[in-house]
């Protein structure tokens, strides 16, 4: 591959500024790739102009759907240097779907797509297509042609008559300008960018995050705090000798998680038909540490109202379990015999502590 001349827009170059060359010119402006190293840009749906070429139900359901108006730039797949078509969608189009199978589901994808002479075939034309799935016990998205973008898939359960919103899924990617912020649906969209440079932005509709990359991984750089997530149903004890028995105990957990920030919060309130197990106890953590375990909480145990004791928490032998160590009792860990004494009906813990995720 060489330097490719004329450059764009040079005066008097004339013809041989080709409509490839006008594409790649257009493909500068925008942020990501098509795929590592590539020199096609990552293409997708204009978010401002008109209905973002949003899929829906027809007015009145039946096998068939809408593609609404919007703008997109469809990359190129069939060339190392095809670059980015601009194609528009000026009104609502219908589209049928093929009627449904009489026992299997399938997964139908909606596309617009691209067809070039210049590299196959004989069309020269953008369209909204409908590529219909293959009907299977565990169907899967079928295969899409070179040079489109989905815009959504559709599930068509067996004997379907009519497809509703319910069974559109939305998959729009959306466009950004080089250096400018880049809007992914979630982790897995923005894991899956690529052309990654040290700075790139993205914004996170799933956590309303603004996410930076360092060169290295993703950071949180704005947005809302991370919402708590309740852990209470999986919180465990384990203990090196036999592990206890929850019973009519109330455990109550929850986390949050900012990047690599980590907050768990629980508590533990003994219940009459707990069994202590044997061994030194270890408390399950929502989210797996990194392996130097850098981490101290506090925590506070309730002797059945006749003590209370402090401590720390903090990680021992592993990355996935925390153990407690009572100051009041010289250091001694907490286990199956209790804060100095058996576990009493009515006995609580309650433990915090903030730490760095894998």
């Amino acid at each position: 591959m060489t330097v490719l001349n004329p450059p764009g827009f040079l005066q008097n170059a004339g013809a041989t500024h080709t409509a490839e060359s006008f594409r790649n010119w257009s493909g500068i402006i925008l942020g990501g790739a098509r795929a590592s190293t590539s020199l096609i840009a990552r293409g997708g749906v204009n978010a401002s102009l008109g209905n973002k070429l949003q899929v829906t139900q027809s007015g009145s359901p039946g096998m068939s759907v809408i593609v609404k108006s919007g703008h997109a730039a469809i990359m190129g797949t069939e060339g190392t240097k095809q670059g980015v078509y601009m194609c528009l969608n000026d009104a609502d189009v219908t589209l049928s779907i093929s009627a449904a199978h009489a026992t299997l589901n399938r997964i139908d994808s909606i596309i617009f797509k691209v067809q070039d002479s210049q590299y196959s075939g004989g069309s020269d034309t953008s369209s909204l297509v409908v590529v219909t799935g293959t009907p299977a016990a565990s169907p899967a998205v079928p295969t899409l042609p070179a040079n489109c973008i989905q815009l959504a898939t559709v599930s068509i359960v067996a004997n379907d008559t009519s497809i509703t919103n319910g069974e559109i899924t939305d998959t729009r990617v959306y466009l950004a300008g080089m250096g400018g912020l880049i809007t992914v649906a979630n982790q897995a969209e923005r894991d899956a960018l690529l052309g990654l440079y040290d700075g790139m932005c993205c914004w996170r509709r799933d956590t309303k995050n603004m996410e930076v990359y360092n060169g290295t991984d993703w950071g949180i750089i704005a947005g809302r705090a991370a919402a708590w997530t309740d852990f209470s149903a999986s919180l465990t004890i384990t203990a090196g000798g036999g592990n206890p028995t929850k019973g009519n105990s109330v455990y109550t957990a929850r986390y949050k998680q900012n990047g690599k920030d980590v907050l768990y919060n629980f508590k533990i309130s003994i219940g009459s038909t707990f069994s202590a197990g044997s061994g030194t106890y270890n408390f399950l953590v929502p989210v797996a540490a990194e392996t130097n375990r850098l981490a101290v909480g506090k925590v506070f145990v309730n002797d059945s109202g006749t003590a209370l004791l402090t401590g720390i928490c903090t990680f021992d032998s592993d990355t996935t379990h925390v153990v407690v160590f009572l100051a009041n009792i010289t250091g001694a860990a907490l286990s199956a015999t209790g804060p100095g004494t058996a576990w009493a009906t009515g006995d609580t813990i309650v433990c915090s502590v903030v730490y760095e995720a894998a």
